[in-house]
């Protein structure tokens, strides 16, 4: 009668284990994806620089197309290829010059790549933890 409880406690700590290994490859799974948005928009910050120095070339009076949403275009003329209007949040509208914009897209780009460490760092612990699980699961299910 002895060996029934003993077994029964291997199944439920393998149970356990397996719950657990489970959860934590939902955690990595979810940090990965967030990593994913982060090198996104990462890219995308780079991509904005990059078209703000086209943008301080362009000489004021040309004629441009400027998107009012995907696919749909107004033709304008450029005034002023210095200044730009920044939507600061609560319907706040303020002027910066194009190298103060490039400076506030350097900043948001080395904030989401301190972010981004971040994240590795927790999906690096995560995968230690889950490859210890691993191998006390192999040992569990050995005796199970």
């Amino acid at each position: 009668m002895k060996e029934k409880p003993k077994q029964e406690d291997k199944q439920k700590q393998f149970q356990a284990k397996y719950l657990e290994f489970q959860l934590l490859s939902e955690q990595i799974k979810q940090l990965q994806e967030q990593m994913q948005r982060f090198e996104e928009n990462i890219i995308e910050a780079r991509t904005l620089k990059n078209s703000l120095e086209e943008f301080k070339k362009i000489t004021p009076g040309t004629e441009l197309y400027v998107s009012l949403s995907p696919g749909i275009f107004a033709k304008a003329k450029l005034d002023d290829n210095k200044k730009l209007k920044i939507n600061v949040g609560s319907n706040t509208v303020i002027t910066k010059d194009v190298e103060d914009v490039k400076k506030m897209i350097d900043k948001q780009i080395t904030d989401m790549k301190d972010v981004y460490k971040k994240i590795l760092t927790q999906i690096q612990e995560l995968a230690m933890r889950a490859g210890a699980l691993e191998k006390e699961l192999k040992e569990l299910a050995k005796n199970v």
